[in-house]
């Protein structure tokens, strides 16, 4: 059986991902642009006298490895092993219809991020304290807080570009209206507000990974969404 693990809500979804590969017995992981195709048919076979099934864990392999006839002779021959094994891909991304139709025979669990963390993030700005609180409640209830801090992370430092006509990455994938959006919000702050947020985020971050942090991170993430 082959099973594939998609979408842009990666917490979700790499959770499962490693539930899987707890629950199975002797996991092989292997992690795209590591591995060539031969070692891959190593891998399922083996050179074992007899055929014995087996649980092979797959991550981002449409992401590293290159389109094409490449892509295809791993898919095609995943295709070819997914009745004689478990085999589970994730992908930290959506798939394409194109890519998903590659391997036709498996199945497919799409994870999307659920509206109300946009919503949470469309109505940061000053003075909206209240409403804040309660949206922050639903998005980290239904995404993690770790991804509600990451998101916040992200928005800030998109915001500060657009604020200082920076090219950054994240700024030039995004599409027109996402920009205008953007640009509209990022009007509600001083560079300096953004700057001194950007700072108080990093500072979070660092005492959440250092575990030096008095607060719980959902009650650190309150704590700052009370001083915006």
């Amino acid at each position: 059986m082959i099973t594939i693990l998609h979408g842009d809500n990666i917490t979700a979804s790499r959770n499962e991902f490693i539930k899987r590969k707890q629950a199975a017995g002797s996991p092989i992981m292997l992690r795209g642009g590591t591995f060539t195709i031969t070692d891959l048919v190593q891998v399922f076979e083996g050179g074992e006298l007899f055929q014995e099934s087996k649980n092979i864990f797959l991550e981002d392999l449409f992401a590293r490895v290159k389109k094409g006839q490449e892509l295809t002779s791993y898919t095609d021959y995943i295709s070819s092993q997914g009745k004689e094994h478990d085999i589970t891909l994730w992908e930290g991304k959506q798939l394409t219809k194109t890519q998903l139709s590659s391997i036709p025979q498996a199945q497919t669990l799409l994870y999307k991020v659920p509206s109300t963390l946009f919503t949470f993030l469309d109505e940061l700005k000053p003075g909206n304290t209240k409403r804040l609180i309660i949206l922050a409640q639903q998005a980290k209830h239904d995404v993690g807080e770790e991804m509600l801090l990451a998101m916040l992370v992200r928005l800030i430092r998109q915001l500060l570009a657009l604020k200082e006509h920076a090219e950054i990455e994240e700024v030039k994938k995004l599409a027109p209206w996402q920009k205008s959006k953007l640009q509209t919000q990022a009007a509600h702050f001083t560079t300096e507000q953004l700057l001194r947020l950007h700072e108080r985020l990093f500072l979070l971050d660092k005492k959440r990974k250092t575990g030096t942090n008095d607060l719980s991170l959902p009650a650190s993430i309150d704590f700052f969404l009370l001083q915006l």
